[in-house]
């Protein structure tokens, strides 16, 4: 059988062989012998064709296919895209009808959904994630009256995508921001600083004037600051005195794609801490408790699900490790020494001091502690110990009288959930990535 199927091969062989001429290596428009016959001649194919009364060779029509190229889109859990000057990437977020979408991409690929399921993420996070997004409810009542002080100059788009996501947030805070009452929203953009100058009555006590002046001196913002730099407390004067003064002040051209969702909502939150402590500037709160509590509930009413939130957490982390790193966490012991250090509070930014790497970090050690304190005690916990704190004037005082633990305790604690959180947004591959592409 085997010496068969030999014979049968060579004869095959022979069979194709037979069918491409062996004569003078063919070329285009010289003579051959018979029609049909094939060449090969430099790597190219030949066919004799009858032309009039003579044959010719005539070369083959390449049959090879274009080739196309496919581009393998990002996926959900990878990285944001990196952008020219940025030191991390960015994803993209709009609302459109009323809900908010996300895309890699600055104009195409939206989706208000992600497949990533709960299991997927540590359920001290899925729990407070949860807490947090329960106050938003369509039987909310509609909260404060939006008071809208606009320069000409702001976009339309940005501008109805703010008051859309202003809406949600104080119908989220009606507690604090009952209807009645009233918040004073103000937008313009870095050239219409005069416009900002003369609408400080609508805006938010000590920070605007260091903000005007951050204005003055950088006429486009970066990346990393979105779409400007914003900001609200209570307003410490004038006919609007009490009110929360909200504002935003846009880049130059205003950069509306670099959007960030977490933006308003923190800010609306300092204003609500405002509204529960009496002269709160007078207290100097820990910072990990001022900022990292605007941080944490701005960040989870910000995003519209449990993924993105979970994303720009960790992506808050690594740039914070990247480029403004105090000490290596890698311990429990490290993640209190850092609960200790970003206590320091320098006061309201108006100052124009630095804004050291210990008050950057304040936000998302904050971040964290805030949401497990969420996940253990409840949504209350936090505004209990806000409450407490009107009375006491005594920050370690009103959490033994809130959470029945020492600060000392909380801290130890909340340590290892901390540390896990920052080990694993440090280990999923993003920093590698960003620091490839710088």
């Amino acid at each position: 059988m085997k010496r068969s199927a030999s014979i049968v091969s060579i004869i095959l062989t022979f069979g194709l062989v037979s069918s491409i001429s062996t004569t003078a290596a063919a070329k285009t428009g010289t003579a051959c012998k018979k029609a049909g016959i094939k060449s090969v001649a430099l790597g190219k194919n030949y066919t004799c064709t009858k032309s009039g009364t003579s044959l010719i060779w005539r070369e083959d029509a390449s049959k090879k296919k274009p080739i196309q190229t496919v581009t393998k889109l990002p996926k959900p859990g990878d990285a944001a895209i990196k952008l020219n000057g940025c030191g991390t990437g960015a994803w993209y977020y709009r609302f459109n009808n009323g809900v908010m979408q996300r895309s890699f991409f600055e104009d195409k690929h939206f989706t208000s959904t992600d497949p990533r399921k709960e299991s997927s993420f540590h359920p001290i996070r899925v729990k407070a994630y949860a807490a947090v997004r329960k106050k938003f409810s369509a039987t909310n009542p509609a909260g404060a009256t939006i008071q809208t002080n606009v320069s000409k100059t702001f976009p339309k788009d940005l501008l109805d995508t703010l008051q859309e996501q202003l809406r949600q947030n104080i119908s989220h805070w009606h507690e604090y921001l009952p209807k009645g009452s009233t918040v004073q929203a103000t937008y313009f953009t870095g050239s219409d600083k005069e416009f900002g100058d003369n609408s400080k009555q609508t805006m938010s006590g000590p920070l605007e004037d260091f903000f005007m002046k951050e204005l003055e001196k950088y006429k486009e913002f970066n990346c990393s600051l979105g779409a400007g730099v914003s900001g609200a407390h209570l307003i410490n004067s004038g006919p609007n005195e009490g009110q929360p003064g909200y504002f935003l002040a846009a880049s130059t051209p205003p950069q509306k794609t670099f959007w960030g969702p977490f933006y308003q909502p923190h800010e609306l939150t300092h204003s609500v801490q405002a509204l529960i402590v009496d002269d709160i500037w007078s207290i100097k709160m820990p910072m990990n408790f001022h900022e990292g509590g605007a941080e944490f509930f701005g960040m989870a009413m910000g995003y519209a699900n449990l993924a993105w939130y979970s994303d720009e957490v960790d992506k808050r982390v690594i740039e914070k490790d990247l480029y403004e790193r105090v000490i290596e966490i890698k311990n429990k012991e490290d993640v209190v020494k850092m609960l200790k250090i970003t206590e320091d509070n320098p006061g309201p930014f108006a100052g124009g001091t630095e804004v050291t790497n210990s008050v950057r970090w304040a936000y998302s050690m904050g971040n964290l502690l805030w949401e497990w304190v969420t996940a253990e005690y409840g949504y209350e916990a936090y505004w209990d110990i806000l409450k407490s704190l009107n009375l006491t004037r005594d920050y370690e005082k009103s959490i033994k009288d809130v959470l029945g633990v020492s600060k000392e305790q909380l801290y130890e604690n909340a340590a290892p959930y901390i540390l896990l959180q920052i080990k694993s947004a440090l280990g999923n591959g993003w920093s590698k990535n960003w620091k490839t592409n710088r």
